[in-house]
């Protein structure tokens, strides 16, 4: 019997094969439009060419893929179909990101603010047209100098005055404090 189902099975192969290679050519325009939308949205975005062009080639490919099966199930409903080219899009993308990508942007959690930093670094010695060596101060690598700073001159108390005072007239916490008691009655 399973043999009987095997032969029946590759008999209707080529047809099957056939009719999915049909619905996979009818999903072609829509996917191309969507490669095209996502490439577009992404350049505009300011993504680099390369990166642009790696998001629409896999949106294509797989959109292909998703709206083939959804033309082979018969399914027409445009909400439906917008709603998967968009989420194939999206996890296509992640994908490429993940595999071509994931380098080349420095991400914060273990060795992340390391490459934030060395990033800062080469940004201010071209800014400044200094040699990274040569940053001095605050600027000087891996000397913590801005959480030193914090912990030797200010706390929080006297940045948020610093700030309201930026804000309009000077503010006094202790008149504020002593303003806020006699409204309570303490």
């Amino acid at each position: 019997m399973a043999q009987a189902l095997l032969n029946a099975a590759a008999k209707q192969a080529p047809k099957a094969t056939g009719l999915f290679r049909q619905a996979l050519k009818q999903a072609v325009p829509e996917a191309v439009q969507g490669a095209l939308f996502n490439t577009g949205l992404n350049l505009l975005m300011g993504t680099p060419i390369d990166e642009s062009l790696a998001y629409g080639v896999a949106d294509g490919v797989a959109t292909v893929g998703t709206l083939g099966l959804l033309n082979k199930a018969g399914i027409k409903n445009g909400l439906l179909r917008n709603a998967v080219n968009l989420g194939t899009g999206a996890v296509a993308a992640r994908g490429v990101n993940q595999t071509l990508f994931a380098g080349r942007y420095p991400q914060q959690g273990q060795g992340g603010q390391a490459a934030t930093v060395a990033q800062q670094q080469a940004q201010r010695s071209e800014v400044n047209n200094i040699p990274m060596g040569d940053l001095a101060g605050k600027y000087m690598e891996d000397t913590m100098f801005q959480a030193m700073q914090q912990a030797i001159q200010g706390s929080p108390q006297t940045d948020l005055t610093q700030y309201a005072n930026l804000m309009g007239p000077v503010f006094d916490p202790v008149a504020h404090a002593r303003t806020a008691r006699s409204i309570m009655g303490i």
